[in-house]
């Protein structure tokens, strides 16, 4: 008997666990979905339950991926109203609408539908979009729908833009961050004036914007046919809306704005079990809106000085502009006076300005155009309207051209753009010493320039004068407390305590004086005090600098094991804090400092690397978040192997390199070079090897820092907007992503895709190629045997592969190094490192060739080994290109023969 109960009571709990455990995607109005139930659409794509994010206890109803780990929340319905436990319950209201209830059973959100229907029902289809519908009605009539109300992830399907008629917004809103999904600072919506474009921007400021419509995609990006996506724009008198469609249903592919403010498209990687980047909308640093100003250009391959003047235009503040802030932009250099003889500079391959002030004319040829913007002494510039700068369509512009750049991908899409010029600078232009003119205004900028400076730091010097001096030092016998700091002696940095953003700990840090709070080192960073009784004295038989709680516990300490009879503790005007032996007359000779024990940011004078005799590593951490300052994912820091090089990596996963050092800049790009703002130093010795950077003009602030979404930035104080300005990001392009390309492809950012195979190289696997999963890298195409026969083919202009298995000699000439690369069946490629300018010095590469890419106006050249037949097949296809370029250009000849006949 008792056999039979239990039997018959494990078959009532087995009926139980499966009535629960089947997959149900859909609710009615008696049904209802608490928290630890889901939906699951019918193809298992999408789940609809409740989650939370990371330390957080607050709860949501999202919409994610069924099968993809680690959760992808892809749709958030109570994002401004969490919930604070596990009470929720999603239901079908009395009046037909879906709501989410807490505990208290008070309504948290609702889908808030004015339509009612008899038989409402909750559904969760494969697209991912959660609606309510008529259960008797056509499945595709949606009474509500969640696609009408997206976060910050634009799926297959979803709009983009405006419903016309109802005046409904659709646009995408990041998360506050990382484990907050509730609305941040950035949002991505369509603007329409006359044409449309996507613009992004932070709270009402636009941050970038992607150009007009061309027919394929957006001007700033065009995004050729691919086998993942296909975008589309509609336009009519009830919606306006971009959205894009799967070409490829097994391909999973989003589409999203992150809390960072940064666009991407991410492809599911299905054999790595990670979304992989296909492309990131602002490419380089060309995409911030406005960068140039007004009427000014900005061309990514003139790194670091991005920004120029229009042609006729000369910089508003040539100060501002040598301090790489070109946000005041151009003004002209000879008036507008709406006389005869006015006429145009056509500038090709560009992003068309901003429409700010501008008409508009659907049905104008480009010669029409001309002819009514000369008719208006107020128009600046015209261009055509029509798709791919087409024969019809008319734009005309009025006022200053804002954000205008050149476009780095040659397309049949791309536009012309005619900028309206004086008479006489039309001539200017034509004039043969134009150049020489140019170099003349330079040179009288700059000494006024340099004057200007000159006074600057004059004032700055008769004002720190007249300024009283703070406490920059302190003694065994002091305490430094909450609420006290001490001042460096030009009043530059303070050393003091503060608490980050909203967080209620407390540490010891050092900032600039005389800026809004920016932090630039932080001494117990991964101990932080929780009240505000913390002090920093001098303690110790070593006369260690240390920080006490109110328990009068050691939270940070400097740590020394060398004793000091005179310990001294003093904030450099430099930003550095050095604890010194106050009876030593060698003011520099320090026991302990700082610039040792770097946080986020590098400072001028900091260095970056190794002291390889004491096997001190100086680098910098990112911190955890905003407000929490404790050591994060990211570090920045010189690689000794090989060849040494800077590398930025996540945990222990290399993210980017800065490529080898060549006498005045790495070989990965062109921002760390010698500018007017510092001067990049790399230091390698038996000693030590680092980098460091100096500043040539006081008067700039500026720093380096490691942001918490891995971002490596150099930033200078603009005095006169109270801000920050960017002057670069080291990684500049998608092409900076380490490896991205695998073994023995290349990178180039002028194309797209950006990966391709080296020459005599193919996709390793061409199915992962084809959804932009290029990491897998090429093979050969004819492996190498070792056998007479073997040469080079040379790659110019690029970022060298990584230096990982590498042998170098700095005597060996160009041919000397293919020789010797020749005589070793395990040499895969060599080039010439000239540093000292002799035309010496040979690296040679043993193992796959990783990380290499397209560079332009700077980069080295590369030879890469291949097998005799790679190298005749090369050589034929060469030979064709040839024979096929003649043929054209005799075409070309009779065809010109016969028109010139005709006339």
């Amino acid at each position: 008997m008792e056999s039979l109960i239990s039997f018959m009571l494990c078959c009532i709990f087995l009926s139980f666990f499966y009535e629960i455990s089947i997959a149900i995607d859909t609710i009615a109005p008696n049904q209802s979905i608490a928290d630890g139930q889901s939906l699951v659409s019918k193809g298992e794509s999408f789940e609809l339950g409740f989650f939370k994010r990371g330390n957080s206890k607050n709860r949501y109803l999202g919409i994610w991926y069924n099968n993809i780990t680690p959760q992808t929340v892809v749709w958030i319905a109570n994002r401004n109203n969490p919930l604070t436990d596990s009470s929720g319950v999603l239901t079908i209201s009395s009046n037909g609408n879906i709501v989410l209830l807490n505990g208290m059973k008070k309504v948290i959100w609702s889908s808030n539908s004015s339509r009612t229907t008899k038989n409402p029902v909750v559904q969760l289809i494969d697209s991912g979009n959660l609606v309510l519908r008529d259960d008797e009605s056509n499945s595709e009539s949606f009474i509500w729908q969640s696609f009408d109300y997206p976060a910050d992830t634009l799926l297959p399907g979803m709009k983009l833009g405006e419903n016309l008629k109802t005046g409904m917004d659709w646009y995408l809103t990041s998360w506050k961050n990382a484990d907050d999904p509730s609305p941040g600072d950035f949002s991505y919506s369509i603007e329409f004036h006359g044409q449309p474009q996507l613009v992004l921007l932070k709270g009402s400021k636009k941050l970038y914007r992607s150009g007009i419509w061309t027919g394929q995609g957006f001007s700033a990006y065009t995004f050729g046919p691919n086998s993942v996506f296909i975008p589309s724009l509609i336009s009519n008198k009830d919606e306006l809306y971009y959205m894009y469609r799967r070409n490829d249903n097994a391909v999973i592919s989003k589409f999203t704005l992150n809390p960072y403010g940064f666009l991407e498209r991410t492809i599911w990687n299905n054999q790595s079990r990670e979304w992989t980047v296909m492309y990131e909308v602002q490419k380089d640093r060309c995409d911030s809106y406005g960068l140039c100003g007004g009427n000014g250009i900005c061309r990514i391959n003139e790194s670091p000085i991005f920004c120029e003047c229009l042609t006729g235009f000369t910089p508003k503040s040539q100060q501002e502009w040598d301090l790489f802030n070109w946000s005041s932009g151009c003004t002209r250099r000879t008036q507008l006076d709406c006389r005869k003889g006015d006429g145009f500079v056509k500038f090709t391959r560009v992003k068309l300005p901003d429409l700010l002030q501008f008409w508009t004319n659907k049905n104008m040829s480009l010669k029409e155009c001309e002819v009514e913007c000369l008719k208006n002494c107020s128009c600046t510039a015209y261009a055509s309207s029509g798709i791919g700068g087409g024969s019809h369509g008319c734009l005309l512009w009025f006022g200053n051209l804002i954000d205008v750049r050149r476009l780095i991908e040659v397309d049949d899409d791309d536009q012309d753009l005619y900028i309206r010029l004086a008479a006489s600078e039309l001539e200017s232009i034509s004039n043969s010493i134009k150049k020489e003119n140019r170099a003349t205004v330079m040179v009288i900028v700059s000494v006024v320039s340099g004057m200007l400076l000159l006074g600057s730091i004059i004032w700055c010097f008769i004002w720190k004068k007249k300024t009283p001096k703070a406490a920059d030092t302190l003694a065994p016998s002091q305490f430094l407390t909450d609420g006290q700091t001490l001042v460096s002696s030009g009043q530059i940095f303070e050393l003091g305590f503060f608490r980050p953003g909203n967080s209620m700990n407390r540490y010891l840090g050092i900032w600039y004086k005389n800026i809004p709070l920016t932090v630039v080192w932080i001494a117990n960073r991964e101990n932080p005090i929780t009240d505000s009784f913390g002090v920093l004295t001098i303690i110790g038989e070593n006369g260690n600098l240390v920080l006490l709680n109110r328990t009068e516990r050691a939270i940070w300490s400097s740590n020394l094991s060398t004793p000091a009879k005179s310990p001294v503790a003093q904030i450099l005007d430099s930003g550095n804090l050095v604890l010194r032996d106050g009876s030593n007359g060698n003011s520099e000779s320090y026991l302990w400092q700082s610039f040792d024990y770097p946080t986020d940011t590098l400072l001028p004078g900091m260095k970056l690397g190794w002291n390889l005799k004491t096997g001190l590593n100086r680098n910098l951490t990112s911190w955890k978040s905003w407000d929490d300052p404790s050591p994060g994912l990211y570090s920045y820091s010189v690689d000794p192997h090989g060849l040494p090089q800077l590398v930025l990596r996540m945990g222990s996963t290399e993210q980017f390199r800065s490529g080898l050092w060549y006498g005045d800049q790495f070989s990965g790009g062109p921002v760390l070079t010698a500018n007017s703002i510092f001067k990049p130093i790399f230091i390698s010795n038996q000693e030590e090897v680092y980098y460091t950077y100096k500043i040539e003009d006081k008067s700039i602030v500026t720093r380096l820092v490691l942001s918490e979404s891995g971002l490596v930035q150099h930033l200078t104080w603009n005095n006169r907007q109270k801000q920050w300005v960017v002057l670069f990001t080291v990684q500049k392009d998608h092409c900076d992503t380490y490896g991205l390309c695998g073994p023995y492809g290349i990178c180039n950012i002028n194309k797209a895709p950006n990966c391709e195979c080296l020459k005599g190289f193919t996709p390793k696997s061409l199915q992962d190629w084809d959804v932009f999963d290029t990491f897998g890298g090429c093979v050969r195409t004819s492996s190498l045997d070792c056998r007479k026969g073997e040469g080079f083919v040379r790659l110019t202009g690029v970022k060298l592969p990584d230096t990982s298995d590498i042998s170098v000699n700095m005597s060996m000439s160009n041919k000397e190094c293919e020789v010797e690369c020749l005589k070793n069946c395990s040499c895969v490629a060599y080039s010439i490192m000239d540093i000292n300018g002799s035309g010496n010095g040979c690296v040679a590469w043993f193992r796959n060739l990783i990380d290499i890419r397209q560079s332009t106006g700077y980069g080295q050249d590369l030879y890469v080994r291949l097998s005799a037949s790679e190298l005749d097949s090369i050589a034929e296809s060469q030979k064709k290109k040839k024979r096929l370029k003649v043929i054209w250009l005799i075409k070309a000849q009779l065809l010109h023969m016969k028109v010139v006949k005709k006339i």
